[in-house]
């Protein structure tokens, strides 16, 4: 659910309802760490990856390239669609900057 809210306007007197959990199970599943550039985006994703793996028993983790024919973390192109495809990953964690 989700409520679109003015940082100018009043709370809201409804009542949030609590949300269901996702039931997320990552053990043993592959996970994909794609790196568009922005300053330590490397050490953003290594360091989920370290965190999650502790709590996700078996997960492996992947560093994506950015697209055929490039490194990690360089800028992307259309390409990247089809690496994930190929790649088999359940998930992906993305470091976006601007």
């Amino acid at each position: 659910m989700y409520e679109v809210v003015s940082p100018a306007g009043k709370p809201s007197t409804k009542e949030i309802p609590r949300l269901a959990s996702a039931g997320l199970d990552l053990a043993g599943k592959k996970v994909g760490l794609v790196r568009i550039p922005f300053p330590n985006g490397d050490v953003l994703l290594e360091t989920m990856a370290d965190l999650m793996k502790k709590r996700f028993k078996g997960l492996e983790f992947v560093k994506l390239p950015s697209g055929k024919g490039l490194a990690w973390g360089d800028y992307p192109d259309s390409s990247l669609t089809g690496l994930v495809k190929e790649s088999g990953i359940a998930a992906a964690l993305v470091a976006v900057g601007c």
